[in-house]
Formats: structure tokens, C-alpha cells, sequence
């Protein structure tokens, strides 16, 4: 198949897969979608999903078992707190030939898959604004003795991206994770990270052509950690840019009644009638303690890139 969408999911996070779909759905009716299973807990959403949605399960068992065998054996087996992440990088050896990943708490707000498009120009595609964040979560400064400077302005986050499937085989992934687990000093584990700083290592180490549809400073924000986002019933419109967002993704942030952009993840989940919601626990009103210094610093940074060249194109 030509082209297609691949999403993440066990039975633990079926709620999420259920909207994500749902979103999917409401703007593209077409597209092939696969879900990759995160570990060997997803009877109940590969059934739901195919029952529902006519949504096939990743049916190469033997590429899920590489990915966890070669994992253990570069990195040692329980180094990353989430090994089932790294199941992402089945979708270099599935049925699409360019294909874009999605983590399952997301939803989108148009036809996702058209940022596919951007691959008759370069080899991999994604949208997001981690960059405006530094190195955090993604590397240490030690990885300036492999990767230069610009190269390290263009890390991303690993939730949504797109690419083909032959540019990736196992000799490279192998190649790739080795060299990673010889250099732990590199990368960033200290915030719970797992495949994201080593997904940016594959990507910004062997794709030369790349690009990131936030830069440029008037693309809206997608993080459900952004406060100020404005929901209309049908769009999530960042004020910042006063244009609506092409998805939200909840990472590191809770999915429940008094979460954020909860209304938002709710329009989404209720849209099948044919599939009715499970009640999601109310998320703690609390604030984690890992979330009060770096986000508000993040933020800042994020806010200082987008408005200033508007305010400095309005100067006479």
C-alpha cells in the first residue's frame, strides 16, 4: 500500500485509541490505519478496533519480536523503564511505503495524513515544537561530540512523524541502537524518557533531508500542556497565531475529567455512539512536582520564538 497511518495502543490505553480514531475518522474516511500492539496486552483493542473500524493489527510477529530481542540485547535487558515504546519503529518494516505515526493520546483536527505530502521533498516529516524546549528530554550536552549544532535545532518529538519505509532497515536500526548504548552520556533519560532520544538519534544521524512544519514561528502549538488554547466546538484555535491547531497531543499530561483540553479529548471519544465511553478517573487537581519548574521555563522560551517577530514586524 501506497500510504497509511500507524498508531501505538494496548488494552491499557483503549479510551485513547477510540478517539484518536474517532478524530482520524471524522476527517478522512479513507486512509488504511494499522495499530502496532505495545505489548502482548491488546485483545480487547485489536478487536474493538477491527470490529469497529475495519482496523487491521501489525500481523508480523516476528518483526515485534526482533525490535524487543534487538533491544535487550544493545541496551541490556530493564534499561528503559518503557521498552514497549520502541514497537513504534515496526512501522519501517510495515505495509505503507510512506506512512506517518501517531501516539495514541492524540486527536487531530483535519485529514492527518496529508503531512505526508511533504515527503516528495524530504525524507522525514513532523510537527511539533519540541525544539523551543532545548535539549531537554531528548539529549545531553554530550551529544555535541557526534551531532552538530544544527542538527540539534531540529530535535522533534517522537509522538507524530512520518517517512518511508525503506530508509530504515534492520542493519541500520542495529547499527544505530549499538552505537547509542556505547554512549549513554548522550541522551537524556532523567525526565522517564525512553525511545524518544533515541529515535532522534536515528532520525538526526542518518536523514539529511528533514523537516519540521512548526519552525518558522506561525504554525500553532499541538501540546495539551499549553495553556490558552481556545475550543469552539469544532476547532482548537491558538491565539498566539490565531490559526487552529492540526492536533493535540497529551504528552506527560493526564487524559480525565478536570485534565486539560478535556472537552476537547470528550468531543472526540463520543463521537461513534456505537461504541460507549468508559468513565476516566478525575485527574488529580495537584500539580506532579517534575511539572512546576522546567514547563514554565519551556513555555517562556516557546512564547518569546512565536511573538516576538510578530511584534517586531508591527514596529515602524
Amino acid at each position: 500500500m501506497k500510504r497509511g497511518i500507524y498508531f501505538m495502543a494496548n488494552d491499557r490505553v483503549i479510551e485513547h485509541a477510540i478517539a484518536l480514531v474517532n478524530s482520524i475518522r471524522a476527517y478522512d474516511r479513507s486512509t488504511a490505519i494499522v495499530l502496532i500492539p505495545y505489548d502482548a496486552e491488546h485483545a480487547a483493542v485489536s478487536r474493538l478496533m477491527n470490529e469497529q473500524y475495519g482496523i487491521e493489527t501489525f500481523e508480523n510477529q516476528d518483526v515485534l519480536a526482533w525490535i524487543d530481542d534487538q533491544l535487550d540485547h544493545c541496551f541490556g535487558a530493564g534499561f528503559f523503564r518503557r521498552p514497549g515504546n520502541f514497537r513504534k519503529q515496526a512501522c519501517w518494516f510495515g505495509p505503507f511505503e510512506e506512512f506517518l505515526y501517531l501516539d495514541a493520546d492524540i486527536v487531530v483536527f483535519e485529514p492527518i495524513v496529508n503531512l505526508l505530502d511533504h515527503l516528495d521533498r524530504v525524507d522525514f516529516v513532523c510537527c511539533d515544537d519540541q525544539h523551543c524546549g532545548g535539549l531537554a528530554h531528548v539529549f545531553g550536552e554530550a551529544i555535541r561530540e557526534r551531532l552538530g549544532d544544527e542538527d540539534l535545532r531540529q530535535v522533534f518529538n517522537g509522538g507524530l512523524w512520518g517517512a518511508r519505509s525503506g530508509n530504515i532497515g534492520e542493519r541500520e536500526l542495529t547499527a544505530t541502537w549499538s552505537e547509542a548504548a556505547r554512549h549513554p552520556q548522550w541522551f537524556d533519560f532523567s525526565r522517564g524518557g525512553s525511545d524518544q532520544p533515541i529515535l532522534n538519534f536515528l532520525v538526526l544521524s542518518r536523514f539529511a533531508s528533514r523537516r519540521n512544519l512548526f519552525v518558522g514561528g506561525q504554525a500553532p502549538r499541538m501540546w495539551a500542556g499549553t495553556p490558552g488554547l481556545r475550543w469552539n466546538g469544532s476547532q482548537l484555535i491558538d491565539p498566539a497565531v490565531d490559526r487552529p491547531a492540526r492536533f493535540l497531543h497529551w504528552a506527560g499530561r493526564p487524559i480525565g475529567p478536570g485534565g486539560p483540553y478535556w472537552q476537547v479529548w470528550r468531543h472526540f471519544r463520543e463521537l461513534n455512539p456505537d461504541v460507549p465511553a468508559t468513565e476516566l478517573p478525575p485527574v488529580p487537581a495537584q500539580q506532579s512536582p517534575q511539572d512546576s519548574g522546567w514547563v514554565r521555563r519551556w513555555l517562556s522560551r516557546l512564547e518569546q520564538r512565536i511573538l516576538m517577530p510578530r511584534r517586531q514586524a508591527k514596529l515602524p
